[in-house]
């Protein structure tokens, strides 16, 4: 008992025993010592951040979506276009544009007039579901998701179907310039019945997106890649763009077959473009 006393610098005169007579044990003095290892070892700090307030924007998109996400039967199907044709014709669209002193057609523009002509022959895509049946809406409104610095919104190109490739440019240049600054009216977010999301600006290349209801479909767009593509049935090979488009649909109103048909005419049509004049 005093060895470990001198070891622990502890004063053995200050013990109270529980020995014979109170004597003083080596179990007495251990009792006092504290583990080595409760000495040695600092506290670890805990985590520390700040709280920041959820903008209605927010509290909106996150209500939204996951009512979405938990009420929707979501099925994705993924495609893969070769896009040389459909930039090859956006270019010659540009280079008229140039000549006129009018703006670039952006490739977004481009898939909004394909994704148009692509509803009109599948109405199930551009449909709601409710209580009361099936909603096939006789208008084609193709919203466009677009970021901003304070959360999402969708800017709507209301009859899209009627209207031209640079009329849809037009348009949806502006809305997204009023949409980053705020000045969007009540009616240009309104009415959607189908959304194009497209991240491929970021470097993106395939992405799954929620439907934004009552929608019953939402086309998410990657980047632009370019790679190695058969092109004839002799298997020759060039290098050509290409990008994946994933279509999230709603089940309780598309089968996985009308939802592939729809997303196998929209690449058929960015790789022939003609097709839009049929």
């Amino acid at each position: 008992a005093r060895r470990i006393a001198a070891e622990q610098g502890v004063n053995i005169n200050h013990i109270e025993g529980a020995g014979p007579r109170g004597r003083v044990q080596a179990a007495d003095v251990a009792a006092l010592t504290p583990l080595p290892s409760l000495q040695t070892t600092p506290p670890k700090p805990a985590a520390t951040g700040n709280n920041e307030t959820v903008t209605r924007m927010r509290k909106r998109i996150a209500e939204r979506l996951t009512i979405s996400y938990q009420s929707t039967p979501h099925i994705y199907l993924t495609a893969e276009a070769d896009m040389n044709e459909a930039e090859a014709s956006r270019a010659r669209m540009n280079a008229l544009a140039a000549k006129e002193g009018s703006p670039a057609i952006s490739l977004t523009s481009y898939l909004a007039r394909v994704v148009a002509w692509g509803l009109k022959r599948h109405p199930y895509l551009n449909a709601s579901f409710s209580e009361d049946g099936i909603k096939l809406w006789d208008q084609i409104n193709i919203g466009v998701a677009t970021a901003l610095e304070s959360g999402l919104i969708v800017p709507v190109i209301h009859n899209a179907d009627s209207q031209t490739v640079r009329e849809l440019s037009e348009c949806l240049r502006s809305l997204t310039r009023r949409a980053r600054n705020g000045e969007l009216s009540l009616e240009e977010v309104q009415d959607g019945t189908f959304t194009i999301s497209n991240l491929g600006m970021y470097g993106i290349e395939s992405f799954t997106a929620i439907i934004n209801p009552p929608q019953s479909a939402i086309l998410a767009v990657g980047a632009l890649v370019r790679k190695p593509v058969v092109i004839d049935e002799q298997d020759t090979v060039a290098v050509h763009p290409t990008m994946k488009l994933t279509l999230a649909a709603d089940h309780r109103i598309v089968d996985g077959a009308v939802a592939a048909e729809f997303l196998s005419d929209i690449v058929k049509a960015l790789e022939t473009p003609e097709l839009l004049l049929f």
